[in-house]
């Protein structure tokens, strides 16, 4: 008399289990989908060659191509450059299945010679990020004066500002500074401000004009406190003063 139950008994857990395993199929199935419904980016080349370019032909760029080999929609959600000298500009809007976008990398070689730069690209499909590189060498463009010496002071042009002793202990050391004139009359420049421990050899000098003439620094240890010292000093220019325009460095011992 009890067959009869254990048998629906039995009967209702095996549909359950079927149920289960149906249910865990259906929910195993969908994920797969929704897994293969993804975008999917696939570049052309990751690494571009520029060769050998020329400085003075300023800045050069290459447009990498990509496909997006998924089933839905690409994005490329941001471009990150590794320095400032590479600038990325990219395709801002989705890019359909089976279609194509691109990247394109503009390389500014100014004061580069050999160079190997990244950009990342950050998408929201497979995979979430690609790093490209354009590589390449630089011929240097020849140098003019006013490049060389880069900072100007009415027509007066210095390579630097910083007058350097770097490390003073027993002995007198001296420092050659060079001075161009990018004018076509004479300058007349002298020194002001100097502290107590520095001199120079000739002051006020007389520069020809398109011409470069050289001043040395005298940094005499003994007349200087020990310690590490910063000192501004002014220069005179035709009448004119540059005050704080150079600054002394040196640690004395």
């Amino acid at each position: 008399m009890l067959i009869f139950p254990v048998l629906i008994e039995t009967k209702i857990n095996s549909d359950m289990k079927k149920w289960v395993l149906i249910i865990i199929a259906f929910f195993f199935a969908n994920a797969l989908m929704a897994q293969e419904r993804t975008p999917a980016i696939s570049f052309e080349k990751t690494v571009h060659d520029f060769g050998t370019i020329k400085e003075a032909d300023g800045k050069v760029h290459y447009k990498f191509i990509f496909k997006n080999s998924g089933s839905t929609p690409l994005i490329i959600t941001n471009v990150d450059a590794a320095c400032g000298c590479t600038t990325p500009e990219w395709s801002k809007t989705p890019v359909l299945p089976g279609k194509t976008g691109f990247v394109d990398a503009e390389f500014n070689p100014e004061n580069y010679q050999k160079f190997d730069k990244s950009i990342v690209v950050h998408t929201n499909g497979k995979p979430s990020t690609v790093t490209l590189r354009v590589i390449g060498e630089v011929i240097p463009k020849e140098k003019s004066l006013t490049d060389i010496f880069a900072y100007s002071f009415g027509s007066a042009r210095v390579k630097g500002k910083n007058i350097a002793f770097a490390s003073l202990e027993n002995e007198q050391k001296e420092v050659v500074f060079e001075f161009y004139n990018d004018s076509k009359s004479d300058l007349k420049l002298s020194f002001s401000n100097l502290p107590g421990f520095v001199s120079v050899d000739k002051s006020p000098i007389v520069i020809k004009p398109q011409q470069i003439s050289s001043v040395k620094f005298l940094a005499n240890p003994v007349k200087a406190a020990k310690g590490f010292h910063k000192e501004l000093i002014h220069l005179n220019i035709n009448g004119t003063t540059y005050e704080n325009a150079l600054k002394i460095v040196a640690s004395v011992k």
